[in-house]
């Protein structure tokens, strides 16, 4: 299909749907390993043509005459979440547009966080109950009270700072650090459910040929496209996390639908496996909040470097986020996702990476060149996405 067919072939580089149409998930390396197999294809063959991957990133678009549709989704976050509901909303912000109202967009960022400080609240104290769970404690991420129903920004340690630079950035990093501690809580509390190990090794339980590892590069020479260590840091927990919940979800699902059929075990046996089916099932509900989470980013919703704070789609994607994280841990399944806005899809053009050229850094180390062809690719949509949103 890559060598000899009419049309380029389209892949999704990411694997699953991000939610978040601004920023860039993690990529999984098989584009890079592809594109490079059609590379040595083609030098094989001595043909003249390259092997190119064109980055094309799909920007979703919300209309903004609908704002009063995303006020009215978060007053009903708010009500369902306990924190009190202003009886009417600034009238300034009635029948006009975020684009012209300068105040939209700082207004409804505040509430968003108050609203997933509220979530974070609540959850520690749902994983408190079942396991004993306790929030990370430091100078960075004080123990809030639990939070009252009915108050205004309940759990909220800086709910009356956030508007100064610095005070954002030290409450971004908190609710950070307070997501990590519950997405381990929660796949601690899988993993036990379903008697797998923690901290399993990539390795072991998914193997893949030359892929690239972000948090641990083979060199200890970096590339032009290496990572900071602090890059390195995070992605290494946004990897493992992701191994954990494959395996989560593997085995869940196995054990859902096994592939011995029950129909020759005894009555007792079948309602034992009926048993061990559903406790599967609540285990993979804490896999799937895992999943969720990743799409809360505090620094998307912040939106650091915008002049104006965060657009008018990230506040939306980032209230349809918290919508379908509450009714997740509530009880519902994906067909509680909502989508009640209109919107378009915007097709961005990247700058072309040639990966022909890249075939004797492959030579050398075929994992490292996959692994510097995806960054580079990442880096690709970034830069698309920065030129369009600035």
């Amino acid at each position: 299909v890559m060598l000899d067919g009419q049309c380029p072939l389209a892949l999704a580089p990411e694997g699953q749907v991000s939610y978040r149409s601004a920023t860039v998930p993690r990529l999984e390396p098989g584009t890079a390993r592809m594109a490079f197999w059609l590379a040595k294809d083609l030098e094989k063959q001595n043909r003249p043509e390259k092997a190119v991957i064109l980055p094309l990133t799909v920007l979703h678009e919300y209309r903004q005459k609908d704002a009063a549709r995303l006020v009215d989704l978060i007053r009903k976050l708010e009500k369902q979440c306990g924190i009190a509901v202003p009886q009417a909303e600034p009238s300034v912000f009635a029948g006009t547009r975020p684009a012209g109202n300068p105040g939209f967009a700082a207004a409804m960022r505040d509430r968003l966080v108050a609203l997933e400080w509220r979530v974070i609240a609540l959850a520690e104290a749902h994983y408190h109950e079942i396991c004993g769970y306790l929030p990370p404690q430091g100078e960075d991420t004080p123990v809030a009270a639990a939070p009252q129903s009915g108050e205004s920004g309940a759990g909220t340690p800086s709910a009356n700072r956030i508007h100064d630079d610095a005070a954002r950035d030290y409450d971004r990093r908190m609710r950070q650090q307070r997501w990590d501690g519950l997405m381990e809580a929660a796949l601690q509390t899988g993993e036990r459910m379903l008697g797998l190990a923690p901290h399993v090794s990539p390795s072991q339980d998914m193997p893949k040929q030359d892929e690239p590892s972000q948090a641990t590069p083979p060199h200890d020479t970096p590339s032009q496209d290496m990572p900071s260590h602090s890059t390195n840091a995070r992605e290494a927990i946004l990897e493992a996390h992701v191994q954990r919940v494959y395996r989560i979800r593997r085995e869940g699902w196995d054990r859902i639908f096994p592939l011995q059929p029950v129909d020759g075990f005894s009555p007792f046996e079948k309602s034992l496996r009926h048993r061990m089916a559903g406790e599967a099932w609540y285990a993979m509900r804490h896999m799937e909040f895992v999943d969720l989470v990743e799409y809360l980013d505090p620094e998307y919703l912040d939106a650091e470097g915008l002049p104006d704070g965060p657009s008018y789609n990230r506040l939306t994607e980032t209230a349809l986020n918290l919508y379908d994280l509450v009714q997740r841990l509530s009880g519902g399944n994906f067909t509680n996702r909502i989508n009640p806005f209109p919107k378009k899809a915007v097709i961005l053009p990247g700058t072309p990476i040639d990966v022909s050229a890249r075939l004797p850094a492959f030579r050398t180390d075929m994992r490292q060149a996959v692994a510097d062809t995806t960054r580079t690719l990442k880096q690709a949509y970034l830069e698309t996405l920065s030129a369009y949103e600035s």
